[in-house]
């Protein structure tokens, strides 16, 4: 436990202890979450949550150790042994209360945010520059996902601990102390037997500590001679000497997944990983017209650029760092770009944001309100683009309609919904008069009538209504 009570230690920059701040930023944030998520507390269970997250059998537990995690097929085919044992345990606990399992979702993507966001303050942000990337962090618009859909509650379990490998890491480094890596690499090994997009992390763990070894170099010296002082460095025997289990248990879980689910390996696409960039680097903005969109775009990013250049040296190389993260952790697209999987590459570019604005803010009251003034615009606007995304999944939206029914009477009726679930969804779709003889049909007049009237947002009477936007695209 000595480790862990380590990252609770005072820190000399600030009145507070430092687990005084963290469960402060964690109370704010998780406020911040509750009212995003609003427009969704309400909602019913949908998509992948009808039959993922309920409780399991034992042969169906025991059976994803040796298997892919769902056995019907239905999902991405992977092996992902304790993202089924986490779906029966989050389910005998709430059960079909999906609110309360909602709540528990916004503490899961919060408690990451403030975890990420130590893991940086040991790395030079400041405690005010935590708060502002954690507001970041919530508000970006394909947060939404991970903040009220319980399926993918899943991906901040797993990035917690992710967070709490590198965390684990740095202090090793910070107080040369190698025993800090056994609790490091038991956290890494959950990470991973949860789900294998925490595979940046490999990259990005040692590239932490190699910023790190960096900090500690001479600032007066030359670039040539601060990299020189890193490889001489007693730092960089450490984090290899921690790297090289991280890496064999890598390469141990990858036998394992290729030995028991030999065809999860999708088609690598370099396309994927730049779509991934895409969504993150070039947020949506609540604008109807693309062209307002990309101006809006192309001023921010113009700031930033400039922003960039101006600051000092060692500013830039940290600002960089979280860019480089930014594009490691985009690598999943390879496999799988989706605007769901962007959990990991959203919370380091919010460190990007954090990092450069708030350095760059400082240089004068001008520019302080000109970062201000940046910062509350963008924040905003994310706001507002992930509540109006989170619309997708009413019950009154056309997407609920056509994904449920399929799951009640379609294409995927054969897989284990609950019973519960099952006789709720078929009861929303009757009040629309949709049954098992008509079901699409039926769809297909409620979509052409919401579309010929223009209906996009949920109606005070509850007509439905066609999203603005493909749930699942990201943009």
């Amino acid at each position: 436990m000595r480790p862990f009570r380590a990252i609770l230690s005072r820190q000399p920059d600030g009145k507070l202890p430092t687990w005084a701040f963290l469960l402060g930023l964690f109370v704010v944030l998780y406020l911040l979450g509750v009212v995003l998520s609003l427009p969704s507390q309400h909602n019913y269970w949908f998509g992948d949550d009808t039959f993922l997250v309920r409780t399991y059998s034992g042969d169906e537990l025991r059976g994803a150790w040796s298997g892919a995690y769902d056995a019907s097929g239905a999902s991405t085919l992977a092996y992902r042994p304790l993202t089924i044992l986490y779906y029966h345990v989050v389910s005998l606990v709430f059960g079909e209360n999906i609110s309360l399992l909602r709540f528990f979702g916004i503490a899961l993507l919060v408690l990451h945010v403030v975890l990420l966001t130590y893991a940086a303050h040991l790395l030079g942000l400041k405690r005010w520059q935590m708060l502002i990337c954690g507001v970041l962090i919530l508000c970006m618009r394909n947060t939404w996902f991970v903040l009220v859909w319980p399926t993918d509650t899943i991906r901040s379990f797993m990035v917690i601990f992710g967070d709490l490998t590198l965390i684990l890491f740095l202090r090793a480094l910070i107080r040369r102390q190698p025993r800090y890596f056994a609790p490091a690499i038991l956290c890494f090994v959950v990470a991973l037997f949860t789900r294998e997009e925490i595979l940046p992390y490999l990259v990005i763990i040692p590239a932490a500590g190699l910023i790190y070894a960096w900090q500690r170099t001479n600032p007066t010296d030359r670039l040539r001679e601060q990299v020189l002082s890193v490889l001489r460095s007693p730092l960089l025997r450490l984090l290899i000497l921690g790297a090289i289990p991280l890496v064999l248990i890598t390469g141990m879980f990858w036998v394992i997944r290729q030995t028991t689910v030999p065809n999860a390996i999708s088609a690598a696409t370099l396309e994927g990983w730049l779509f991934n960039l895409m969504l993150v680097l070039f947020p949506r903005m609540p604008f109807d017209s693309l062209l307002i969109v990309g101006l809006s775009l192309l001023c921010f990013w113009i700031s930033l650029i400039v922003m960039l250049v101006k600051l000092p040296a060692r500013s830039r190389i940290t600002a960089l760092f979280w860019l480089f993260c930014v594009i490691v952790a985009s690598s999943l697209g390879v496999a799988s770009a989706r605007a769901n999987n962007l959990l990991l590459p959203i919370g380091f570019f919010s460190l990007f944001l954090a990092t450069m604005l708030g350095n760059f803010g400082q240089r004068s009251r001008p520019v302080t309100l000109l970062v201000s003034g940046i910062l509350i615009l963008f924040i905003v606007g994310s706001a507002i683009a992930n509540q109006t995304a989170q619309l997708a999944i009413t019950p009154t939206s056309t997407a609920y309609l056509d994904e449920n029914m399929e799951l009640v009477w379609g294409r995927w009726s054969y897989l284990p919904t609950p019973d519960v679930r099952r006789e709720e969804i078929a009861r929303q779709l009757g009040t629309f008069g949709m049954t098992p003889e008509n079901f699409r049909t039926r769809y297909q007049q409620i979509y052409e009538a919401a579309l010929s009237e223009e209906r996009h947002y949920p109606t005070m009477d509850g007509t439905p209504y066609v999203p603005l936007t493909n749930w699942l695209h990201g943009w």
